[in-house]
């Protein structure tokens, strides 16, 4: 009896253990969910500035404007 006790200690406790290691993992795996898409955000707010140097720089504007007659 007191060994079937304490074989289900022992498998309770290492059940434990390792559910919280997956949820570790998968705390770890949202966050870097995370993290790349605001990689990807600033990836794309880069490409904007840059291609909107790049028009400054020649001149063009991005919006077609209307004479003023």
């Amino acid at each position: 009896m007191a060994g079937d006790l304490a074989s289900w200690r022992d498998d309770f406790l290492a059940g434990g253990q390792a559910n919280l290691r997956s949820l570790a993992a998968d705390a770890r795996d949202e966050e870097l969910a995370r993290l790349r898409g605001k990689v990807g955000e600033l990836t794309m707010d880069n490409e904007l500035l840059l291609e909107r140097c790049h028009r400054l720089e020649v001149h063009t504007p991005f919006v077609a404007r209307r004479s003023r007659r």
